[in-house]
């Protein structure tokens, strides 16, 4: 490989390899474990995790609490179906805003990040949990106007690890990770991703790269993966009341340029370790989810407390059997303090 000065003084790199071989010296200082995104990034993602409570709760109405006892499992849904039309794009959004407001040259990354957008056919999937076990939104939005339930799951029986970014893909793994709302925090990734795009661009000033073979390709794809797996961490502040910690799961499936879809050939990996892929259907909508624990736990067990919403009419004894009878064991039943009627 060569390196030439064209008449205009840029400089342009020949040889059959040269626009690879500067993406592999721009993946290694910027994208790589050891370079910008692993120095920088990853510790700022991390830092806004926290050590997970003693408890985490699901707020349900009590035909959901039936089929749980019953079946034994509880449902990991889409992240896409989530009630917040903004799941999985709010901190990609944040981001290109950010980005569109830099200089022209930015503005010409966003477009590289748009065209390699990475598709995942599956997931992530995600069960919603909450720090708190009685929040009177909660029981309006999620329990049936209060007349279900809150189940307490103690984060030691659930045996899943916390959220690390440690790795650049962790397909196949559930893990247990916090709702980053805070303004603050979020700022602090859409910066360093910000400064990371303008330190990309910074490094391919002054070189002539052909737009079909452009070191820009493979880094706002790879850009565009590492931010699928944030996806599920971050949401708008407007419900920080949820106090949201989540159950996500990254199945193993491959990768598509969204606007080369070939619907025919969607498919699973068939090597999961113990999850499996359902539907279920709504009124108008098909759902996909995958189902927790695996087949050797119930998820029963897992429960050490339980809430009675504020305007359910069960008695304690009532649940308690219900609860003995599906394999619930050393648990506690309370009623919610809220006045609700």
């Amino acid at each position: 490989m060569t390196e030439q000065t064209r008449n205009d003084g840029q400089k342009k790199l020949s040889g059959p390899t040269s626009e690879w071989t500067h993406f592999g010296r721009l993946f290694r200082d910027y994208l790589s474990p050891e370079g910008f995104w692993g120095a920088k990034i990853r510790p700022a993602v991390n830092a806004a995790q926290q050590k997970s409570p003693e408890t985490l709760w699901h707020y349900c109405p009590l035909i959901a609490l039936e089929n749980i006892a019953k079946s034994q499992v509880i449902y990991l849904t889409d992240l896409n179906s989530m009630n917040d039309y903004k799941e999985g794009r709010w901190i990609k959004d944040r981001i290109m805003s950010k980005i569109m407001s830099g200089s022209p040259a930015c503005k010409d990354f966003a477009r590289y990040i748009v065209s390699t957008e990475i598709g995942f056919q599956l997931g992530p999937f995600v069960l919603s949990l909450s720090s708190e076990g009685d929040i009177l939104s909660q029981w309006r939005a999620y329990a049936n106007g209060g007349r279900g339930v809150a189940l307490g799951f103690e984060t030691n029986r659930l045996k899943v690890p916390t959220f690390v970014y440690d790795k650049e893909q962790m397909l196949g793994q559930i893990v247990l990770g916090k709702v980053v709302y805070d303004t603050v925090a979020q700022d602090i990734i859409v910066d360093l991703v910000y400064d990371l795009v303008k330190s990309l661009i910074a490094d391919c000033e002054g070189h002539d790269f052909s737009e079909q073979s452009h070191p820009y390709l493979p880094c706002a794809a790879y850009l565009n993966m590492y931010l699928h797996y944030l996806a599920p961490l971050f949401k708008n502040p407007a419900f920080a009341e949820e106090k949201e910690w989540r159950l996500i799961f990254y199945p193993k499936s491959w990768l598509r340029n969204i606007h080369e879809t070939d619907v025919s050939a969607l498919s699973l990996e068939t090597d999961q370790t113990d999850e499996t892929m359902a539907f279920r259907f709504r009124e108008d909508d098909i759902i996909q989810y995958f189902t927790f624990p695996n087949k050797s736990s119930n998820i029963m067990e897992m429960v050490h407390r339980v809430v009675l919403g504020p305007l359910c009419r069960m008695n304690h004894k009532q649940v308690a059997l219900f609860l003995k009878l599906h394999g619930g064991v050393d648990f506690s039943i309370e009623t919610s303090r809220a006045s609700l009627r």
